[in-house]
């Protein structure tokens, strides 16, 4: 969660690195993702052709003041990605990546 986060950036920001791919916390929260600028450092824009997210959620299950994916997680999220997917796949028990 953001807690976390926090941590990251204050104890170890110049280590942290572009990824290919993101298991997304606390299933697509607000409060698993960092905006304030580490989202910049660990999935830039500028990766977007590389970069996978995994939202392991379902929608409409979780939350009911704050239901989760959060939709500005998930638009944020695609426009950072070439492939977005998500567990919330009811004929589905598995999900292959080719990373």
């Amino acid at each position: 969660e953001l807690e976390s986060w926090d941590m990251m950036a204050m104890k170890c920001r110049a280590k942290l690195s572009p990824v290919d791919f993101l298991k997304v916390a606390h299933h697509g929260s607000r409060n698993g993702t960092p905006f304030d600028g580490l989202l910049d450092i660990i999935l830039p824009k500028a990766r977007r052709q590389v970069a996978v997210v995994l939202l392991s959620t379902r929608h409409d299950v979780y939350g009911v003041q704050n239901p989760v994916p959060h939709s500005d997680v998930v638009e944020e999220l695609r426009g950072r990605c070439r492939q977005n997917y998500t567990t919330d796949i009811a004929d589905k028990k598995w999900i292959d990546l080719e990373i």
